[in-house]
């Protein structure tokens, strides 16, 4: 096994994390800009559609269909082809999308209404209202991925890997000037239309730079874009299907008290930063690898066990500090006029909920490039629409037992259900070995470790926290035109927390990376 895949890993999850970066001032942001209520579950409600379709249309799925077919078009024709090809795509897929977008305007109200069928009747008009302005938000973002498809089929990857990144930045920037100048919510939503718009933008001017030119499809040109219409059909189905759990999800909580979906998104975003950037980098990098050796149903098998191993490492440490510190995430970063000591301990439930299911989330994305080796999408598919039949069970009992963090909870019990039935269905069915002993004893040593540095870990947090609530510290730092008041609050309930928490939790992963081997802790990506 090559350690080449943890450096390829660390080069797309670092383009990743800025973009998270980014991503994480854009949701404290937002929640100052709207609050938690009616208008800001209204806004994420409309949202959530041209949302669903991004990751339908501007993410993974059409890029992983449309990539193979430009560098075949290439081998095939040269940049000649490519150009057809992109031609072609560009104006059908956008023609398609177009289409969508007058189909989503002109239903808003029925759609916005399926959605969040026990909202109030001011929520609903809300959302309609700012559904019909972000609507078009899909059309750039896809005319975006299209091209940036065609610049990564021809080996020039520097803006498909910081165009997210930027694109975040922006919203940051729109975000920045609304609360500035009191903005309404429509005035946003056209800001982030224009965004998105700008970002398209800057996709064409790079192209145009490259030399990229429009030009009229061939016989061949309609047969490539055809076989990725027929790609893209099953990818369609199986991000369809997941996103058909949030919608499900915001179904149930339009019963719950105004705010709910709001509290729901705020923590399953901060729980997607660690997901994408370690197992959406690492899955990333592992599906061509899957692909290669998918006709080797032993060598799958190693790769799969060291990578189940690996994101299990990696994602248990950072479970125990997202559930440890979760409310002081909300208090110290979003705590205002606007997002209450209430709505910090409901987001605070929501995001442990979320947090429990974490490692799940993570093998998930591994485990289905495993399917797609074995070009069984069908199956994936399959148990994807079991375990939503599973989700809307659980969300009735556990909303009813525990509210907003019911659902949450339900989500993460229902990626674990997948989670088994995947490597049930790989291990009997495609006899896939996963070397199940090497995985249960390195897990088995691993929560030794885990429990022992933990207990120390927390307690050593605890300790300094007790230390700093019954000290007298109190003293006045002069920076610039800013007078920053070093006391007990600030370091326990402001930015000062993360001062000294931040590089203890350095320290705990640093000596869990250091004692692995002693506790009998090893895997072949890291030796």
């Amino acid at each position: 096994m090559s350690r080449s895949i943890i450096k390829k890993a660390l080069g797309i999850g670092s383009s990743t994390l800025l973009s998270r970066f980014f991503a994480y001032f854009r949701e404290i942001l937002t929640m100052q800009f709207l609050g938690v209520g009616v208008i800001s579950d209204a806004f994420f409600l409309a949202l959530r559609v041209p949302t669903s379709l991004r990751k339908v249309f501007a993410e993974g799925a059409l890029s992983s269909v449309l990539v193979p077919a430009l560098i075949r078009a290439d081998q095939k024709e040269g940049m000649s082809g490519v150009d057809r090809l992109l031609s072609l795509s560009f104006v059908m897929i956008e023609l398609l999308i177009g289409l969508i977008v007058i189909g989503i305007c002109w239903y808003a109200d029925v759609i916005v209404y399926q959605m969040a069928p026990g909202a109030s009747q001011e929520q609903l008009l809300a959302s309609v209202r700012f559904l019909k302005i972000l609507a078009p938000f899909i059309l750039f973002l896809s005319s975006s991925a299209v091209l940036s498809a065609a610049l990564q089929a021809t080996n020039r990857f520097l803006l498909p890997g910081l165009a997210p990144a930027v694109l975040n930045f922006l919203y940051v920037i729109c975000l920045g000037l609304g609360l500035y100048f009191s903005w309404s919510v429509e005035n946003l939503c056209w800001s982030w239309i224009a965004a998105s718009a700008l970002n398209f933008s800057v996709h064409v001017v790079v192209c145009w730079m490259y030399n990229f030119k429009i030009l009229l499809p061939h016989q061949s040109t309609w047969k490539g874009f055809l076989y990725v219409m027929l790609q893209l059909l099953p990818c369609i189905l199986s991000v369809g299907i997941g996103e058909i759990n949030f919608w499900i999800d915001s179904a149930f909580a339009s019963y719950l008290p105004s705010g709910t979906i709001s509290l729901l998104r705020c923590a399953y975003q901060l729980v997607n930063i660690p997901l994408g950037v370690i197992a959406t980098s690492l899955s990333i990098v592992l599906l061509p690898q899957f692909s290669k050796i998918g006709h080797s149903k032993q060598e799958l098998g190693v790769y799969l066990a060291e990578a189940i191993k690996l994101v299990t490492w990696m994602m248990l440490p950072i479970t125990i500090v997202m559930i440890f510190s979760s409310r002081e995430i909300f208090e110290t970063m979003f705590f205002s006029s606007k997002f209450t000591m209430y709505h910090v301990v409901q987001a605070q439930w929501n995001m442990n909920a979320y947090a429990g299911g974490l490692v799940f989330f993570a093998l998930e994305k591994i485990l289905l490039n495993a399917f797609y080796a074995l070009q069984s999408t069908g199956i994936a598919t399959a148990v994807a629409c079991a375990t939503i039949a599973m989700n809307f069970f659980m969300n009735r009992i556990l909303m009813s037992l525990y509210g907003g963090m019911g659902l949450a909870l339900a989500t993460s019990i229902s990626a674990g259900l997948r989670i088994v039935m995947f490597i049930l269905i790989l291990a009997y069915y495609f006899n896939i070995n996963f070397h199940a002993a090497q995985v249960w004893r390195l897990l088995k040593n691993y929560l030794i470790q885990l429990c022992l540095l933990g207990i120390i870990f927390i307690s050593v947090a605890m300790s300094i926290s007790s230390l700093i609530a019954t000290s007298s510290l109190y003293y006045v730092c002069d920076i610039w035109l800013f007078s920053i008041i070093l006391d007990t609050r600030f370091f326990l309930h402001s930015f000062g927390y993360w001062l000294w928490f931040g590089p203890l939790t350095a320290i705990f992963f640093f000596i869990i990376y250091k004692t692995r081997k002693f506790f009998g802790v090893s895997f072949s990506y890291l030796e």
